[in-house]
């Protein structure tokens, strides 16, 4: 009887046992929803803020070289193996990746594959990306997605006969299933498309289409447990908002929860003016997307000062962040730490605006590294109850929000050259401010925003070295303080034509940091080049640095004591 109870025990602790691990992996595999906050960024359901940090095109897979990613693609999801998924998942994740973008469609070898055939959705491909998603979460890494595959892809289906033809109608449907489609969805299987890119928001057959194309996708990816934010398209057409509205009223009739966002092409505000979005549609935030290119950068404002500025003029709008970046776009462009820094300026400089997601296109190494820098400074950082203190300052941008293209106009091309004025008369100052549209009380002083004032308040924070620039983010109760500090350098050309941009590369300047604290506090300040970490303790004045030339960039991390 002993023999039997002591089985009877060892067979309860096994079932026992068997059930919490069935609990861990049923907690692992339920579907965790987002929300934005009101301070702007995302959290799960229990409050827990998550910052998504990465992008990556994982349409791609990237070849690993030396447990370190490479620019060089392997393959498309298709024609990659689970162990190069697996090498490339690692690197990233270790790097502090937690987010892949993608885009609905897959790049096998014989062309373009789309989610959307026409109405309904490409079940074999789908369930080979929703092995790829179970991959990657094996490493804790999540997906962005967008739904509709973008206006100006002239590999779309409705936009290309031949990929209509091949890829869509002979490889899904038979005569007889063509046969009892509605007129609307096969007349594009028949081969009838579209003549004009823009007809893709406004031809009554597309937009049909695309509802029950919509119906069959969301229920899908609505449930599972890999898919965190949807992005209607990528790098939507400008001055669509009606097309947007509806689009979402698709989505909340099947997914009342998941977060809804949409993007802008890589010309940041010359492409679009983010706010008429922000202000007619009902995303719950936005992504813009802003690269080292010609019209970006100029001269006198390096492609950092570029970043800070929309990163902190969108902030005005719907909770945004980055959505697309990157070095790739510069032929023979930066390398080595002149690439690190670029990246550094990707991740740093919008995260100190608030934005809530930040994400590279494609990416090597440099960027995967700058996005672990990040994560690791802020891991002990609660997001969710981090509230910025209001600056004093703010600068006035008030302008016609009729269309969206204010900044393709002189005035608004002139506007652009005055805030990137002030973005780098404040960063020298170290100095935080933010763009309003219109006087506000709320702020002790407002500049004009289309005459650049060099005003200098008489209480700051930090005094600068010559030849570095302060970006920095403050709690409303004082607590925190993050600062990233980095090198101005020099202002070089890189590439030709469209792909060029003005970057700055770093130049010896003698660093020592001045410190002015409301308090006594603690932390540490990180040069990111060299990897080194320093304790820092300061009670109200002090300062950080050796004062001998250097060439890094610095994160400095104060909590009051």
């Amino acid at each position: 009887m002993m023999a039997m109870a002591c089985m009877a025990c060892m067979a309860g602790s096994l079932m026992g046992a068997q059930a919490e691990e069935a609990d861990a992996v049923a907690d692992q595999q339920a579907k965790r929803f987002l929300q934005v906050l009101p301070n702007g960024y995302f959290a799960w359901e229990d409050g827990t803020a998550y910052l998504p940090l990465g992008g990556f095109y994982g349409n791609f897979v990237h070849k690993v070289v030396d447990g370190e990613t490479t620019d060089e693609r392997v393959g498309s999801i298709r024609d990659t193996t689970p162990e190069e998924k697996r090498a490339w998942f690692k690197v990233l994740a270790d790097n502090g990746v937690n987010c892949l973008r993608i885009m609905s469609r897959d790049h096998p070898s014989e062309g373009v594959d789309e989610w959307d055939i026409v109405g309904a959705v490409n079940e074999p491909l789908l369930r080979d990306w929703e092995a790829y998603w179970e991959l990657a979460r094996e490493y804790g890494i999540s997906i962005l997605t967008t739904i509709h595959e973008s206006y100006y892809a002239d590999y779309a289906p409705y936009r290309n006969r031949d990929v209509m033809l091949r890829m869509v109608t002979e490889k899904h449907y038979t005569d007889e299933e063509l046969a009892e489609l509605p007129a609307y969805r096969r007349r594009f299987l028949e081969g009838n498309i579209i003549e004009d890119r823009s007809e893709m928001y406004t031809d009554p057959d597309i937009v049909r289409a695309r509802k029950d194309y919509v119906d069959a996708l969301i229920p899908r990816l609505r449930e599972n447990p890999s898919i965190l934010l949807y992005e209607l398209e990528n790098e939507q057409d400008v001055d669509i908002y009606d097309w947007t509205n509806l689009n979402i009223e698709w989505i909340r009739e099947l997914d009342k929860k998941t977060p809804i966002g949409i993007s802008h092409s890589g010309d940041g505000l010359f492409h679009v003016d983010p706010l008429p979005h922000t202000h007619k549609t009902n995303i719950d935030w936005y992504s813009y997307h802003i690269y080292p290119v010609a019209q970006v950068t100029h001269e006198d404002l390096d492609y950092g000062t570029a970043v800070s500025l929309i990163a902190r003029y969108v902030m005005i709008g719907t909770p945004a962040g980055v959505g697309e970046s990157g070095a790739h776009i510069l032929e023979n462009g930066p390398t080595d730490a002149w690439r690190r820094a670029l990246a550094r300026d990707t991740v740093w400089l919008p995260f100190l605006s608030g934005n809530n997601h930040i994400m590279f296109w494609d990416g090597g190494q440099a960027e995967a590294v700058a996005c672990g820098e990040l994560a690791r400074v802020i891991a002990d950082v609660d997001l969710a109850k981090l509230n910025r203190k209001r600056p004093s300052i703010a600068v006035d941008v008030d302008h016609p929000m009729d269309d969206d293209l204010f900044f393709r106009s002189d005035a608004g091309k002139a506007m652009y050259k005055t805030m990137g004025q002030y973005e780098d008369h404040f960063m020298a100052l170290g100095v935080e401010f933010d763009y309003v549209l219109g006087a506000s009380d709320e702020y002790e002083t407002v500049l004009p925003g289309d005459a650049f004032e060099a005003y200098t308040p008489e209480e700051r924070l930090f005094d600068v070295p010559e030849g570095y620039q302060v970006r920095h983010l403050r709690s409303d109760d004082d607590d925190l303080i993050i600062a990233y500090i980095r090198n101005r350098g020099e202002t070089h050309k890189v590439g030709d034509g469209w792909h060029s941009g003005w970057l700055r590369k770093a130049t010896p300047a003698p660093f020592r940091l001045g410190l002015r604290l409301p308090g006594a506090y603690a932390g540490y300040l990180l040069a990111l080049e060299a990897g080194v970490r320093e304790a820092v303790a300061i009670d109200g004045a002090g300062s950080v640095g050796s004062g001998e030339p250097s060439v890094d960039d610095y994160v400095l991390f104060l909590r009051k004591q």
